[in-house]
């Protein structure tokens, strides 16, 4: 081999191997670009899991409060069915009872059917009744 074709094959193995070592740092470019793009997209998936997650919870409780709202209405509800039903008892009451203020029996006969104790409060009622009536008139 002729010095100059010495030459020319030193200067193609010398780009040779220089383009080897081009394409082996391309390699590991390569491979550290992967690396971390696979370490970015698993904390990608954990940041969209843990998304998720919160989404889940904020669905959950969201359920929770309008389940709690609709039974709070019904609770309300039947708080003033039970304050309507006690004012009409209580108006019943009075009616039967001669009112609030002034306090009579239906019937002169109950006299005789009424325990002693109850017969003393309604005299003492009776009493307060016509002291009532005394001071306004």
């Amino acid at each position: 081999m002729s010095p100059s074709n010495r030459m020319g094959a030193q200067s193609t193995l010398v780009q040779s191997i220089s383009g080897f070592n081009s394409l082996g740092s391309d390699i590991q470019r390569y491979r550290d670009d992967f690396t971390t793009n696979r370490l970015k997209m698993s904390w990608e998936d954990g940041s969209i899991q843990a998304r998720s997650s919160v989404y889940q919870t904020y669905e959950t409780w969201k359920r929770e409060v309008e389940e709690a709202s609709r039974r709070e209405r019904i609770v309300e509800q039947q708080r003033d069915e039970a304050v309507a039903k006690a004012n009409s008892l209580q108006k019943e009451l009075d009616d039967l009872t001669g009112g609030p203020f002034l306090h009579t029996l239906t019937r002169i006969s109950e006299l005789e059917t009424l325990p002693l104790n109850k017969l003393k409060q309604l005299k003492e009622q009776l009493r307060e009744d016509l002291d009532k009536i005394e001071k306004v008139s």
